[in-house]
């Protein structure tokens, strides 16, 4: 016997474990879905993004007008 387990059950806590395994589910489910439905160039772009070095920060601060 297991006095935790005896302490959520007789508590109703159990509720909110099957909550968040729904809320999990769900969004799983959601990831999922988007992945599968994704076109095939945007998946290419979002792959590249973190190695682009095509915006290139500038060196110098813009001079202010006084």
């Amino acid at each position: 016997m297991n006095p935790i387990a005896d302490i959520v059950g007789a508590s109703g806590l159990h509720v909110f474990a099957e909550i968040a395994l729904v809320l999990f589910l769900i969004a799983f489910a959601t990831i999922v879905t988007q992945l599968l439905s994704a076109r095939q160039s945007t998946l290419d772009r979002a792959a590249h993004l973190p190695l682009e070095d095509d915006v290139v920060p500038p060196t110098s601060f813009p001079e202010r007008e006084s």
